[in-house]
């Protein structure tokens, strides 16, 4: 049974870390942004974890797809690159909603567009 498991958690053991890493700069920068902006409301917290919660269960449960053997999966179309592609789409999510709340910040040119 190691012999499954092992791969996979060295496969996204790194990932969950860069996840974390990506979260933890985006709830920091949207916070600082929220402040500046005189919107921050600590109610709207659970709707950040749940955004990003529901997609990383989504990722996981798609990076354990390579548990299952591939003459199962490839049959269906499916591979286990489709996990990183889960994780490419969340990571990016992140670093847009980063982008935005530094250009509230001042730290970035703000991307947003403006009302004529």
């Amino acid at each position: 049974m190691n012999e499954l498991w092992l791969p996979l958690f060295k496969h996204i053991v790194p990932q969950i870390e860069l996840l974390l890493v990506v979260v933890l700069i985006d709830f920091l920068v949207g916070v600082a942004a929220s402040l500046k902006n005189h919107e921050f409301d600590v109610k709207k917290l659970p709707e950040f974890l749940e955004v990003y919660g529901l997609r990383i269960l989504g990722w996981l449960g798609l990076e354990l797809l390579a548990v299952i053997p591939e003459e199962y999966l490839v049959p269906a179309g499916i591979t286990q690159a489709i996990g990183d592609g889960a994780l490419v789409l969340i990571v990016a999510s992140a670093i847009g909603s980063i982008v935005k709340s530094a250009g509230e910040l001042g730290i970035m040119p703000n991307l947003a567009k403006t009302k004529a």
